[in-house]
């Protein structure tokens, strides 16, 4: 899932106790025994708070913070939000995703977990698995109040509540917002425009694929709203295999944010 997945994070931190005003000092990397993380803005992004650096998507605040927390209360959150299994979604041959732990590793490989698999977690990276329905179930959650709804095609299918996400009214509030000044003044500034107005997080994921000339192809998400008040559509979009950044998902979703204004 790349960055669309510190949504899952934010909720995270703040449900388990993490100051959102506490600042984190970002220089564009941090250094974990003899191996580099790096953020995604090479010269860093100097200090940041929760809000700050969910619009900038900051990399090393992620890693520090999940650090702080460790793998298991990441496991349990993200799968109490809806991750690694079926949405239920009447469609056959839906996968499951994968939300990774120690005893998952154990198994799959016969390693322990280590630390800086956690930031490689934290940051929608590693093993970590989702689909787009998945991701459109959780965003429509946060905007809904916590309930994760089973996706159906049909316009008129009642609607049914499988779980709920075990956070508090406040957390939503803080994240939809974020998503909202992510769409205006963060990485998806360049979706800000009056005939599309919205909320949403970008997402670039590495994919260890490359071209014969070097060039990495990656997964470009943008995962959002629409309108940013009173949002009535959820929308996902998912580019896979591509060169481009995550600012050309951004510019598709405005323009599909621009056609439900005229169907609106």
């Amino acid at each position: 899932p790349g960055s669309v997945w510190k949504l899952v994070m934010a909720a995270l931190f703040l449900e388990r106790g993490i100051n959102p005003r506490e600042t984190v000092f970002c220089p564009g990397q941090v250094k974990l025994g003899n191996q580099i993380f790096r953020c995604w803005k090479r010269g860093g992004h100097g200090a940041m708070n929760m809000e700050s650096a969910l619009i900038n998507s900051c990399d090393v605040y992620f890693y520090l913070m999940a650090e702080r927390l460790g793998i298991d209360k990441l496991e349990e959150f993200a799968k109490a939000s809806g991750f690694g299994k079926p949405t239920g979604i009447d469609l056959p041959h839906e996968k499951s995703g994968l939300v990774p732990s120690r005893e998952w590793k154990k198994r799959r490989f016969g390693r322990p977990w280590v630390r800086g698999e956690t930031y490689n977690v934290s940051i929608g990276q590693g093993y970590t698995l989702v689909t787009p329905v998945q991701v459109a179930v959780y965003v429509a959650a946060m905007l809904n109040g916590g309930d994760l709804l089973k996706p159906q095609l049909l316009d008129d299918a009642p609607r049914v509540v499988q779980s709920h996400i075990p956070a508090r009214p406040e957390t939503f509030k803080f994240v939809v917002d974020a998503m909202r000044k992510t769409a205006g003044v963060g990485t998806a500034r360049v979706v800000g425009r009056k005939d599309a107005d919205m909320g949403g997080k970008t997402g670039t994921a590495q994919t260890g694929q490359f071209d014969a000339d070097g060039t990495e192809r990656k997964n470009l998400w943008f995962a959002g709203f629409y309108p940013a008040e009173k949002p009535r559509w959820t929308v996902i979009v998912l580019q896979d295999g591509q060169t481009e950044t995550a600012y050309s998902s951004a510019a598709i979703f405005a323009r599909l944010c621009a056609m439900l204004r005229i169907l609106a």
